[in-house]
This record gives C-alpha cells, structure tokens and sequence, in this order.
C-alpha cells in the first residue's frame, strides 16, 4: 500500500486564483525589465507556446512569467502538503508495546506535531490600463497605456488611438445637442483630444523603433520620420488632405497655447488666407470631423509602416525558405499569407543601371512575396557533379509591370538588412501583372 508521501506523487499542482477582477499576475523573466503585469485566463491564444513582456517585449516560455510571489506560495503550498503527508507516515509508525513481568521493558513511539510552515499568501496589483487585444481577444492589464499583447505580441497603440478618436467623435455627436458656447468648446476639446491622442501615439511608435519625435508640428515630424526610419507616413493623403491636417495641427496650438489667438506663426505656417492676426482662430464643424478621420489614417500608416516590422516575438519573424531552399533568409510576417508563399513587408528600391542617370524609385512598407527553388545538382558519369540556380520568384502586391520596365536590378530590405540583391531575370520570364493587383518577376541570385 502507497504511503502518503508516495500518493503525492513527483509532481504537486498548485492552482493560481484570479483576483477579483479575473487577473492573474505576470512578471517578465528578462532582468533588465522584471515589470509586473496581468493577464485573463482562458482569453486570448489558446495554450500560448510563448508569453511576450507588454513592456521590454522579451519572448520566453510561458513557464518563466509566474511573479515571485506567486512562485514563494507554490514552494509555501508544497511544502505545507509535502509536510502533511510525511506526518502521516510517520503517524503510522507509532507503536506503545508495555512491559511484561516484573522486569519487562516497555517501548512506545508517539509523533507529535511541531505546527506547520505557514501559506505564503499574495494579492495581485492594481494595475492602471484594462486592455482586450483586438487581434487575439487577450484580456490584459498593465502599468502606463502603451505595450505588446502578452499573447500574440500586437501593439496596443494604434487600438488606444481608435478609442480615443471614438471619444473625440462622440464629443462632436454631443455638440449637436447643445447651446453655441458648450458646442464651441466641445469642438475645440475634442480636436485638442485628438491630436494629443496622435502625438502621444506616435511618439510610442517612434520610441518602439528606438527614435525620439514630437508630432505636435506635423511637417517637421514627417520630415524626421522619413529621414530616421525611411517612412512617409502621408504618402496616401492627398494634397488638400495634408494641407487640411497640418492647419488644423496648427489651430490646436494657438487654442491650447495662445488662447485661439492668430499669431504670425500661424500664418506663416499654414498660408490660412481667413486668418487675421490679432483675431480668434475658427475651426468648423466639418473641419475638425475630416481631422479626426485624416488622423487616424496617418496612425494606421505609421504603424503598419513601423509596428508591423518590429513585433518582439518569433511569430514576428520568419525564416523565407521558399519551397525547398537551402539557405533562410529573415525576414517579416505581415498578418496574412498569400498563397503559397510566405507575405512580408520590406522597402523596395529599383534601379536602373543606364546613361540617363536615372534616380533610384523608393517604395517604403511594400508587401511581397519571396520564393526560392534550391539548386538542382547532377552527377554526370564521370563522377563531376553539376549545380543548376533557379531564378527567385518575386510577387510586390501593389506594384505593376510597368514600374519595372526599365528596371535592371532590386533590392528588398526588411528592418535595414537585404533580404533581395539581384538583377531582373527578363530571359526566364519577363515581369507580368498578376490580375490580382501585383505584379510577378524573377531574380538571379548568387551570381
């Protein structure tokens, strides 16, 4: 029969009770970071292979995150069962033999308990920001606003944007049912709202790519972006669009810091040919709605363009090995695979090599599809093998056949490395459009 020590087992469960608002502590193993977070059980990527730290983006088996107390009640829990059992055991050993005759011995053996080791008790932290990921439903809690989902390791910036546009419309929507004045100050709290919710958007992207910049002057912040991190994040506005949004920026500043007042700034600025120095500032209804709207397309470019490239987890990178390739080139998983091809982003740069001198084209956060064939090797009768390269099959979704027609060599670069450095192949196969909004070429590499 099992003693109780053995009934344990080599393994004893401790369960870890969610705090009153369905939140289990987390702790990011990485020593340099060591923050504290919280998670909801049973949301989110089901079995998870690996957690994330929202913070430092550190990737590492879910089994490292349990926070130190929790780990010091397990030992505490274990310990207390483990001490349980042994006392049984040996409770089982007691014996009283008493003496017999006049010269009999007696023996007995009584185990008394010495108490046991008390639990080691926790509370989990309050913490400041409830989020629910919007690509994996994970329910988390964390210090600050920004952070990667400790599930799928999506960054939250651009879903705390959204809430917060959604706010600044509502304000708008509230407008509608008030008198001038409280409608006046409703409109300018909610452009204030909205472009304090972009800067500080923005300025976390940046800083996730490891750059310092402000975006309360629109211009100058495109400017730093493209220069820093080779990305025009108004390359889809149209003219009017940019114009509009770089005023309005501008409004926000006299009203938040000049009391709505035009200064020479100001028009210097935005060339308003309305604006009087001197006089109150205006901002239309209609103004502040195409603002929010034009807003939240800059924050969508930006982070597909920036956080697209950069999500700290394995999921986030990939190894292109095409269909049978011997050699892995890294590169970066957009959310979704096309084909049968793997999907990343990275900036193409096209090159003509002729006497017209002509600039290299530039096309930044491109989608593109690489598949590599490895090289056929033949032995021949005589011993000698032989190695055949295969051209590298490119499809660049949004580009066309025509962009290409002059072009003599490509290069793809994903997070600054090269992951493509070739010339056209236009003998295999010359470039062709696809019918589904890309164009297909080939490449010879190695040579």
């Amino acid at each position: 029969m099992p003693t109780h020590v053995e009934r344990l087992g080599n393994r004893i469960s401790v369960p870890l009770e969610p705090d009153a608002d369905g939140f289990v502590g987390r702790e990011c193993p990485n020593e340099a970071c060591l923050k504290y977070f919280k998670v909801t059980p049973n949301t989110g990527v089901v079995d998870p292979p690996s957690s994330h730290c929202p913070y430092c983006g550190h990737t590492g088996d879910s089994d490292t995150f349990f926070t130190q107390e929790q780990v010091e009640f397990a030992k505490s829990v274990a310990f207390s069962q483990f001490a349980e059992a042994f006392q049984k055991d040996l409770k089982s050993l007691e014996l009283e033999h008493k003496s017999t005759g006049p010269f009999g011995i007696g023996i007995s053996m009584k185990v008394t308990s010495s108490g046991s080791e008390p639990i080691k008790y926790y509370q989990e932290r309050q913490l400041e920001t409830h989020v629910v990921c919007d690509q994996c439903t994970l329910r988390y809690a964390i210090y600050g606003v920004f952070g990667w989902c400790p599930d799928c390791a999506a960054h939250n910036s651009f879903q705390i944007l959204s809430k917060n546009l959604e706010l600044a419309r509502k304000q708008l929507a509230l407008a509608d049912t008030v008198d001038k004045d409280l409608a006046d100050h409703l409109e300018a709290d909610a452009l204030e709202n909205a472009v304090s919710a972009f800067d500080g958007f923005a300025r976390q992207v940046c800083t996730e790519r490891g750059e310092d910049i402000h975006f309360q002057n629109l211009s100058s912040a495109r400017r730093r972006v493209s220069e820093k991190l080779a990305l025009d994040f108004a390359d889809t506005l149209a003219a009017n669009d940019w114009a509009l949004i770089c005023r309005v920026f501008q409004k926000r500043h006299l009203i938040a810091h000049k009391m709505g007042v035009i200064d020479e700034e100001y028009v210097k600025k935005t060339n308003d040919l309305t604006a009087v120095i001197g006089r109150r500032v205006r901002t239309e209804r209609s103004e502040v709605t195409a603002a929010i709207d034009l807003v939240e397309k800059l924050g969508r470019r930006l982070f597909d363009g920036l956080l697209t490239l950069s999500a700290p987890t394995p999921s986030s990178q990939c190894v292109i090995h095409g269909k049978s390739s011997a050699t892995p080139i890294v590169g970066t998983i957009a959310k979704t695979d096309l084909r049968d091809g793997i999907q990343v982003v990275a900036d193409i740069i096209l090159i003509e090599n002729s006497s017209a001198g002509t600039p290299d084209a530039f096309f930044p956060a491109q989608k593109v599809q690489i598949e590599r064939t490895a090289p056929t090797v033949r032995t021949g009768a005589d011993g000698i093998s032989s190695t055949g390269n295969h051209p590298t099959k490119i499809e660049w979704h949004g580009g066309n056949a025509g962009a290409l027609k002059r072009v003599t060599d490509i290069r793809i670069v994903a997070q600054g490395r090269p992951v493509v450095e070739a010339p056209v192949n236009r003998f295999y196969e010359s470039p062709r459009d696809s019918g589904y909004g890309s164009v297909i070429f080939y490449v010879v590499e190695g040579e």
